[in-house]
Order: structure tokens, then sequence, then C-alpha cells
């Protein structure tokens, strides 16, 4: 919830983006892919709908924070950066 407070960005497109998007020495994060749900094939994740939709975005103290934490916990697990159902301590 951080990060989508944090960056504007919709709830798929922060499921979908995966560490080597994340640049917290330079406080930035590319969007580039969004999660979906496709009938019959459940959840996947895709290419954002157009360039338009792909940016780069800063990141504020409070998000590259909540990332730095988050990082260290997801790097033991093998999570993703925002994967559903999980959550550090």
């Amino acid at each position: 919830m951080t990060f989508m407070l944090a960056t504007g960005v919709q709830i798929g497109e922060a499921l979908a983006v995966s560490w080597d998007q994340v640049n917290l020495a330079e406080a930035r994060v590319a969007i580039t892919k969004t999660v979906v749900r496709l009938k019959g094939e459940g959840l996947v994740v895709k290419p954002t709908n157009s360039r338009a939709d792909e940016r780069d975005l800063d990141l504020p103290n409070r998000a590259v924070a909540m990332l730095r934490r988050r990082s260290c916990w997801s790097a033991a697990r093998r999570v993703g950066v925002l994967s559903p159902r999980t959550r550090p301590p």
C-alpha cells in the first residue's frame, strides 16, 4: 500500500514490479509491466498496454525506506518486490 500511495501506480503495475526495475540508490522505479487476470489463465504479467504507460518514477523517501526493508526480507525468501500474500514482519 505504501508503494502505491507513494507512486500513484495502479494495483497491477505495483504487483508486476521486479527488483531489476528498482534503483534504490537513485530512488527510481521503472514501470514497464502490469498484472492482469486472463480468463482460463489466471493472473499473468504482461507489458503495459502502450509505450505511453511505460515510465520511470521518482521514489519518495518513505517508499525507498519501505523497499530497503523489504529487499532484505524478500531476498531471503526469493519473492518479488510486492508479491501477493507476502509481508515482512
